[in-house]
């Protein structure tokens, strides 16, 4: 896509958003079952208290995460988000069971490892 900048190919913008993550997972009882990054996006199975919701939880992701990675890399925002935030306002969430969440699992762990794109139905066959 047009406005995907390829940033987590910097290891050390990876590893500061993956700590602001589970900063925020841990202080607001979320559990951050997997997380994988690819290069210019990432994807999470994540548990979540029924006292929150979906957009809520993306909020305090997307917000924290954010505003940690231009407080500790502020060429990102000069170099590539001048006109915008870090992240896109859309997010993708589905609901697991138990039977699917070992395949889901899989599939984001082994996101960015090199090789083909990974498809989800590349996992469930």
């Amino acid at each position: 896509p047009k406005y995907r900048h390829k940033i987590f190919g910097f290891e050390r913008i990876k590893v500061v958003c993956e700590k602001s993550f589970y900063e925020t997972a841990e202080k607001y009882g979320l559990i951050i079952k997997e997380l994988g990054f690819d290069i210019d996006h990432l994807h999470m199975v994540i548990d979540i208290p029924p006292r929150y919701s979906v957009s809520q939880v993306v909020k305090f992701l997307k917000g924290r995460s954010s505003r940690r990675l231009f407080k500790t890399f502020p060429w990102l925002r000069r170099k590539f988000f001048l006109k915008g935030g870090l992240w896109s306002p859309a997010y993708y969430f589905d609901s697991i069971g138990d039977v699917q969440s070992e395949i889901i699992e899989r599939y984001v762990r082994e996101q960015g490892i090199k090789g083909d794109q990974k498809r989800l139905t590349d996992y469930a066959a």
